[in-house]
């Protein structure tokens, strides 16, 4: 079983938000499998976009663009934390990366 392990208090400074948004009761989850990509350099991740209950969480290191259009996913652009489309494949916990 595990036993979380208390830590001594830590300060954290958070320099860049990267996706923020307030869950909406009304959203529309989208189709095809998204996932929110941020990073730099060789450190490169992609989260699920969570929309609505019941949804799921998913985080998962990137090696290369997985871009149709085969954009480069720079720093540059990464710092915006772009969406990511997995055209025809839906959005399902089944279905994710």
């Amino acid at each position: 079983m595990f036993q979380p392990t208390q830590l001594d208090p830590v300060t954290v400074e958070v320099r860049h938000v990267v996706h923020l948004r307030r869950f909406d009761h009304h959203a529309v989850r989208p189709t095809d499998l998204t996932y929110l990509a941020f990073g730099k350099g060789d450190e490169q991740i992609l989260a699920h976009l969570v929309t609505m209950p019941p949804d799921f969480d998913h985080v998962v290191a990137m090696r290369q663009a997985p871009c149709a259009s085969r954009a480069e996913l720079t720093d540059e652009v990464l710092w915006k934390g772009p969406a990511l489309v997995i055209a025809a494949r839906p959005d399902g916990q089944d279905d994710r990366l």
